[in-house]
C-alpha cells in the first residue's frame, strides 16, 4: 500500500509540472514613464526591447507569450519584478505588447509558457509545428531541419520523419 501511494505521489509530481507549464493570465504593459529606468535585475528598461516583468520567474527566463485572440506570439526575457496589481501576472514591454496586438486594450488575457531557451530567438529562426500537422507532408527545403516537439506524439512522428530524410552527412576528411 505504501509503495502504491509513493508511486501515485511521484507520478502526480511528474505530470503536474507539465500541466502547468502554460498559464492563461492577465497581462498589462509598461507605461512610457518607465523607459530608461532601472529594473529589479539592474538593467535599464527599454520600451523597444522584448522584455517583461514577472513576480516569480528568475531573471533571464525566456517566456513565450501568446495572445489567444489573434494567435500572435512573442518571446520575452524576464528582467523585472511585478506587476504589483492584484489579478495581473505579467507586465510586457511596449514592443512585446505591440507585436502581439494588446496595445490599446490596457489589460489583456495571454497564455504564457516557460521555455528552456537561453536567448530570445530571432524572427523566423524558430518555427513551432502544430500537434495536428502530419509531419510526413513537410517539404525539406534546406540541408537541415529542427523540430521542437511539444508532446510525445509529435516526438514519435519526428523520429519517423527523421528516418525518412536521406540527407548525406558532411564529414571532415583528414
Amino acid at each position: 500500500m505504501k509503495k502504491l501511494i509513493l508511486l501515485f505521489v511521484v507520478l502526480s509530481m511528474m505530470f503536474s509540472s507539465s500541466l502547468y507549464s502554460q498559464q492563461r493570465v492577465k497581462a498589462s504593459y509598461y507605461a512610457d514613464k518607465f523607459h530608461g529606468r532601472k529594473t529589479a535585475s539592474g538593467k535599464l528598461y527599454n520600451r523597444d526591447s522584448l522584455t517583461c516583468a514577472h513576480k516569480t520567474y528568475p531573471f533571464g527566463t525566456i517566456l513565450k507569450v501568446k495572445n489567444p485572440r489573434n494567435d500572435k506570439e512573442i518571446y520575452v526575457k524576464v528582467t523585472d519584478r511585478g506587476p504589483f496589481v492584484k489579478g495581473r501576472s505579467i507586465d510586457l514591454s511596449y514592443a512585446a505588447a505591440k507585436k502581439i496586438g494588446v496595445i490599446g486594450h490596457g489589460i489583456s488575457i495571454v497564455d504564457i509558457t516557460k521555455t528552456n531557451l537561453t536567448q530570445i530567438p530571432k524572427a523566423g529562426e524558430r518555427k513551432m509545428i502544430p500537434d495536428s500537422l502530419n509531419l510526413e507532408n513537410i517539404e525539406i527545403r534546406s540541408d537541415s531541419i529542427i523540430i521542437q516537439p511539444d508532446n510525445t506524439k509529435v516526438s514519435n512522428d519526428s523520429i519517423k520523419l527523421a528516418l525518412k530524410i536521406n540527407i548525406p552527412i558532411k564529414t571532415k576528411t583528414a
